[in-house]
């Protein structure tokens, strides 16, 4: 008797646990059982690789495995954050793949004659022979805003150089406190993503604040579409300074070449040589790019393929 009342007791647990479950819906499961190893090869070698790549990351293979019926989450409404999980990720592979860029732009980047002060003016003669680009791009977006922004880039031997300005009413700086949750992206800044190229998928992050404030990290790629970054690494030598203005703000920063990877031996960079980067800009939280940018700063696949010039 024991026995068949622990089994009714099991049974009638069980029934009120499928109960609970709240089933897949049936496009959802459909558009997981889509994300295969054969989608995710085809999605190799275009502007949609970095989001491709988050098909194998965590928290979207538990969702996958959770609308294909593979695994049955403890928490009901887990299984409608797994549906908002893979079209939120359909969307943006989508978005890649339509993307009419096929390889990021190359550009030519000027050689210094002059070194500029890094005092965060941008008012120097030295700055008129650099890379320029004027406004701004929304992240994912083509479309032109016109904003008065002017970015530049130049280098010389010693540096890899950025000057920003930018016009805005009354920017405002927020310090990076991770206990907290606060970060200087989530106000007004200036990013700069630095790195080799896509091959060793490591980079520099540098955050200049409109109070002259500075975040920087050491920046990794996995496959699996994660990325992370780690803020004990800190780019020594770096040279950062902002500046307020009647119109808004801006930034001068001077990465030393020594601490690029590739650079690190003491060998000078060579014209010819190429370095892949790009600039964005942090308004109350929203960013917008130099260029047409997929994704973020941290799509290193989206990159800007930049050619040392003299």
């Amino acid at each position: 008797m024991r026995e068949t009342g622990l089994l009714c007791v099991g049974i009638g647990t069980l029934l009120l646990l499928a109960g609970c479950f709240s089933s897949p819906k049936s496009e959802e499961r459909l558009l997981a059982e889509k994300f295969d190893y054969d989608f995710y090869l085809a999605g190799k070698n275009t502007p949609a690789e970095y989001m491709v790549n988050q098909i194998a990351a965590a928290d979207s293979s538990r969702a996958k495995a959770i609308l294909t019926g593979r695994l049955i989450p403890a928490d009901p409404e887990e299984v409608a954050r797994a549906g908002e999980t893979i079209r939120h990720l359909d969307s943006e592979i989508r978005k890649g793949l339509s993307w009419p860029e096929k390889t990021p732009p190359a550009v030519a980047i000027p050689f210094a004659s002059v070194a500029p002060s890094i005092d965060g003016a941008c008012d120097e003669t030295a700055w008129n022979h650099a890379l320029t680009f004027r406004d701004e791009y929304p992240i994912s977006s083509r479309e032109k805003v016109p904003s008065g922004t002017v970015w530049r880039v130049m280098w010389d031997e010693t540096f890899f150089y950025v000057g920003v300005t930018i016009r805005q009413n009354s920017p405002r700086a927020e310090p990076y406190n991770p206990a907290g949750g606060g970060a200087p992206w989530h106000a007004d800044a200036v990013e700069l993503f630095l790195g080799p190229g896509i091959r060793f998928r490591t980079y520099w992050e540098i955050v200049v604040a409109p109070d002259g404030s500075v975040y920087d990290a050491l920046g990794q790629n996995n496959r699996w579409g994660s990325y992370l970054v780690t803020p004990e690494e800190s780019v020594q030598g770096l040279r950062a300074a902002a500046r307020r203005t009647e119109q808004g703000y801006s930034v001068e920063i001077a990465v030393p070449w020594r601490e690029v990877p590739g650079y690190q031996r003491g060998n000078p960079p060579r014209p010819g040589e190429e370095i892949n980067f790009t600039l964005v800009r942090c308004r109350n939280g929203i960013q917008s790019a130099c260029h047409p940018l997929l994704y973020g700063g941290h799509n290193l696949f989206g990159h800007l393929r930049g050619t040392l010039a003299r």
